[in-house]
This record gives structure tokens, sequence and C-alpha cells, in this order.
């Protein structure tokens, strides 16, 4: 398993010659073929552990299949070995993670986008009820965001507290992504739910002057600050409330 995970061909070779079991187990539940694509060191030696009949269907006791560790390892070559072999793409393991979740988390999409025109479920849901898009969401890769978006991800998916990717992000100063997501489809009314008011109400206190600055001239906004010019009123949450789902759009559209 070493020599298989140190990329050894020669070893590996000879191993198998004295009838060394490719799908030897070890406490882990790591056979020879999982130790091969930890690293991805050398793709010769995968090919000849699957050719002398290495399971290419075996996860370790945490679910994670060899698919999932050539992801990790960045290997492009051998995830499309594996696919074109036959591999579930839509595997998961003991977290929900699929093949697609750690490309994502690993920001590569080049992976990410084999998976994907290969049957990877682009909505499929961690055991945090994270889809991909959630979390590029959450890491503020906005390519990465439009790239799912592009595949059908949905823009309105929810975590297990119900918060969507602009909620998530809502809270923080990253205007691009706030605006990728508006401009992929994100239902910009859920900024005026309940959960959302704390971290919309951020975004509004932390850039408000910038704010009233960007949209002089959209005649909404216009009557809103008139009466509160007329009406004296202080910027408090009940008044800015009102206008958050305003406010943060036009904000965004213009000043990003």
């Amino acid at each position: 398993m070493k020599a298989a995970e140190d990329g050894n061909l020669a070893v590996v070779r000879y191993l198998i010659e004295v009838g060394a079991d490719v799908n030897a187990v070890d406490m882990q539940g790591r056979t020879t073929l999982i130790y091969a694509t930890l690293k991805c060191k050398n793709f010769d030696v995968i090919r000849l552990l699957i050719q002398c009949g290495a399971d290419i269907h075996v996860a370790e006791n945490e679910g994670v299949t060899p698919l999932m560790f050539a992801v990790m390892a960045n290997s492009l070559e051998v995830v499309q070995f594996l696919v074109k072999l036959g591999v579930n793409v839509n595997s998961i393991g003991k977290n929900k993670w699929t093949a697609l979740t750690y490309a994502i988390r690993n920001m590569n999409p080049a992976i990410a986008q084999f998976l994907l025109e290969n049957g990877a479920d682009v909505d499929s849901e961690d055991n945090n009820g994270w889809t991909s898009l959630l979390v590029a969401a959450r890491m503020f890769d906005w390519r990465t965001v439009q790239f799912l978006a592009y595949y059908g991800a949905n823009v309105d998916a929810v975590d297990e507290n119900g918060s969507t990717a602009l909620i998530l992000v809502a809270g923080y100063s990253d205007i691009k992504i706030i605006k990728v997501l508006l401009e992929c489809g994100a239902n910009v009314n859920a900024l005026s739910s309940t959960k959302a008011q704390g971290r919309s109400m951020t975004v509004i206190y932390r850039h408000i002057d910038a704010i009233w600055a960007a949209i002089d001239d959209f005649p909404a906004i216009k009557e809103l600050k008139l009466r509160r010019e007329e009406q004296k009123l202080k910027l408090q949450d009940s008044f800015v409330s009102e206008v958050s789902q305003t406010l943060i759009v036009y904000k965004l559209m213009m000043l990003a």
C-alpha cells in the first residue's frame, strides 16, 4: 500500500507478481487503489492495479471512494479514467459529500465541469443541507457560483437553517458575490425574511452613505428619501427594513 501511495510502479508490479491481494483492506478500510489515488503520483500504478482486478467502486470507512480521492488530489486524468470505467459520480460519503463537493471545495472548475457533464448532481446536499452552490457562495467564489448556475444549480437552495446563498453572504461587504447571485436569479425577497434581517441590516448600515448617493435617480427611493426628510426620520431598523430590499438591489447594481 505504501508503494502504491508513493507511486512506485516497480515495487507494486513485483508485489502483484508474488501474489499480493490488490483488494486487501487496512484498518481504515483503504485498499491499495485508494492509497494510489490519495496523491495520484503515478497514473501507471493506478492503471496496473485496476488491470489486475482492483475494485474501482470500493469506499473506505468514511465512505470516500477512489474517485473522491482523485478529485482531492486534483488529478483530472485519473478522474476521467475512473469515470470512463463506470464509477458512480454521485456516490456519497458519511458526510454526504460527493466528488463534485470535493471539486468545488478544492476550487477546481475543470474537474467540476467534467463531473457535471458526466452526470454529477449539481444540487446534491451534504449533511448540513449545503449544495455545491451554497458552498461556493460561502467561499465568496463568484466565478464558481456563475458556473454552477449555468449548469442548472438552484440559486435559492436552502441549508439546514433555511438560509439561501444570498442570506449567507448578505452580512458581508463582498458586493460582487451578492451581485452575481442576483444576476443568476436569486430571490431578493429572501433578504426580507426574519432570519436575514440581521445580516441585511449589517450590509445597509455599512454602506448607507454610498447607497443613498448611488440611487439618487431611482424614483421609488426619491420618494422614500423625501418622506424621510419630511418626517425627520432617523435611520432606524423599522425604516431600514422597509427599504432594505430596494436598497440592496440598487446598491449592488450601481456600486459593483
